[in-house]
């Protein structure tokens, strides 16, 4: 698997990296939110439960994760139990990790087959790969479903730049930390086009600790015409870790010493079409996908006080795919009042197998989900 991973990062980044150097984009306003509601609006008219991060201030913070940003941010929690390597979650609010919806350029990334019941694992995304991170802290299930009962965090990726710029950023630190990443951003013809990659590596911190996730992302922007714009974007990532299992006491209480081991490959894209009739009235349509394979071995948690008998030893391997399309036209009804209607579709499709082993014999399971 890790072979076949390898191959998929650079004909990933090969593909992007002919795309910047075929096509070009159009100037975006980034004061302009679309997480929250249907109807894009400005910050300064948004309720005091939106929080937006910029490049800038992802720049100003230097976060070491997505994790150590997330924090920053006013109601909303993000951990990672144990360390890099661990499964990490984003709380909103409180509310469990499954019941807030995580967006990366507008692509439903919540995995319904993971071990938490359909969260975002936070330790697949690096800060490198960031533009900017919207927040909405509230029910936003009539415009998304029941995955936004606690809210909706939308991650933008790298856009293109209004002049031509390329850049390599490394950086290290304590325990084997380093990471280096690659930038490539520019305008061509009227267009604009952006390429990030990049590894990082957050090291050992203790010999019980292993984090290294691999990126590339890719996205296209482009007028076809005056009042028509059209996006093209993908994403893909590639993680091992290592790390204690979740309630096995971590490195000081753990009984089994022995690691769990994780690796996970994601890929993900879309495209786009937007025509704006006039400044109030535009109809827009939509396709994306994903699709994301993890193989998880652990060792188990030994009984104790919390668990008297303990979690077996396991074995994991799940795929989870989704295809969307949607299509929506917006328009201002009067001096006070604006509206929204379209229609979207979405087939969601996961499997995990699994075997757990039991006093000296192994039990299969599946898990199928349509």
């Amino acid at each position: 698997m890790r072979n076949q991973r390898y191959g998929n990062f650079l004909l990933f980044s090969s593909f992007a990296a002919t795309v910047f150097w075929a096509a070009s984009a159009h100037s975006d306003d980034t004061s302009v939110i679309v997480t929250g509601t249907r109807l894009p609006r400005a910050v300064a008219d948004e309720v005091p439960s939106v929080d937006v991060v910029t490049r800038e201030d992802i720049d100003a913070r230097q976060p070491r994760s997505a994790v150590d940003l997330l924090r920053d941010i006013p109601g909303v929690w993000a951990d990672q139990p144990g360390g890099p390597g661990s499964v990490s979650s984003v709380y909103v609010r409180g509310a469990d990790p499954n019941f807030t919806l995580v967006l990366i350029d507008g692509v439903r990334v919540n995995d319904s087959t993971n071990s938490r019941g359909g969260s975002f694992d936070l330790s697949a995304l690096t800060p490198d790969s960031i533009e900017r991170v919207e927040v909405v802290r509230g029910v936003r299930s009539a415009a998304y479903g029941s995955d936004a009962l606690a809210g909706v965090i939308n991650i933008i990726t790298a856009t293109g730049a209004d002049k031509p710029e390329a850049s390599i950023e490394t950086g290290f630190g304590s325990d084997g930390y380093h990471h280096v990443n690659a930038r490539l951003l520019g305008p061509l013809n009227g267009a604009r086009a952006a390429l990030t990659a990049g590894v990082t590596d957050y090291g050992e911190p203790s010999t019980d600790h292993q984090l290294t996730v691999r990126h590339a992302n890719a996205k296209l922007e482009a007028d076809l015409r005056a009042n028509t714009k059209v996006s093209v974007f993908g994403r893909f990532v590639d993680t091992e870790a290592k790390s204690y299992p979740d309630e096995s006491g971590g490195p000081l209480f753990a009984t089994l010493r022995t690691l769990e081991q994780r690796e996970s490959e994601q890929i993900s894209g879309g495209f786009n079409l937007e025509h704006a009739f006039d400044d109030d009235n535009a109809i827009e349509f939509r396709v994306d996908a994903s699709d994301r394979n993890e193989v998880t071995d652990s060792p188990g948690v030994a009984p104790g006080l919390r668990d008297p008998f303990g979690i077996p030893a396991s074995h994991y391997d799940s795929e989870y795919t989704t295809l969307g399309a949607a299509s929506s036209l917006r328009g201002r009804l009067s001096e006070q009042l604006r509206g929204v209607v379209g229609v979207e579709w979405r087939q969601e499709q996961g499997e995990s197998d699994s075997v757990r082993a039991f006093g000296g014999f192994d039990l299969p399971g599946r898990f199928d989900l349509q």
